[in-house]
């Protein structure tokens, strides 16, 4: 990641979605190690804050996506020390960010949910992609057979007639992922939480789409 551009992709057909990638100092840790973040509706509304001025609260639709009174979206994702949130007002959205642990179990089990080739795994991307289509749609892990994820290449990958995928991997944080209902330009901003989960003013950033 380098400073002070913005990631725009050929098709800018939508509004504009806000990307807020975090990193967080000093998280509490629970009974096995892991860290514990902020709440997701602490940080969305955070979020909201400090890229669009505003100072209302987001809930939950009857499929769990966030979403404010006058219809703008957000969705968030959690993984080690990092969290991404995303803020649209084109329609539903999801994001997801992970990790490069090694998770051989998992990745296998996606990789034939998926359908790879010869009993291939998954790769980290193709689970954040995954996750992110999930956030943005009303599929759930149980009616995923039925998704093929596009090849990847750089900018948006139409999946379907109403969901749109944008993944990259990206230093640092691992790989992330942002699905929505159609092609967008997304800008990015980077941010830091102090222990009380407290986010600093973001700075805006370039992510160059890596597979």
């Amino acid at each position: 990641m380098s400073g002070t551009a913005t990631t725009h992709d050929p098709l800018r057909c939508a509004p504009t979605i806000e990307c807020l990638l975090i990193r967080h100092e000093g998280l509490p840790r629970g009974p096995r190690g892991e860290r514990i973040p902020p709440g997701g509706r602490h940080l969305l509304t955070q979020a909201a804050r400090l890229l669009a001025g505003r100072h209302d609260v987001p809930a939950r639709d009857e499929h769990k996506r966030w979403r404010w009174d006058d219809g703008l979206n957000g969705s968030l994702s959690h993984c080690g020390a990092w969290s991404l949130t995303a803020l649209c007002a084109g329609g539903p959205i999801g994001v997801d960010v992970q990790d490069h642990r090694n998770r051989p179990g998992a990745l296998a089990w996606l990789g034939g949910l998926v359908h790879e080739p010869d009993g291939a795994p998954a790769s980290i991307r193709q689970f954040a992609e995954s996750e992110a289509i999930i956030k943005a749609t009303r599929l759930t892990k149980e009616t995923f057979s039925q998704v093929r994820l596009p090849r990847w290449r750089p900018g948006w990958r139409r999946l379907d007639d109403s969901t749109w995928l944008w993944s990259s991997d990206c230093s640092g944080a691992g790989a992330i992922a942002v699905a929505a209902t159609r092609p967008a330009t997304i800008r990015w901003w980077v941010s830091r939480s102090s222990r009380g989960g407290r986010l600093a003013s973001p700075v805006r950033t370039r992510i160059q789409p890596k597979g």
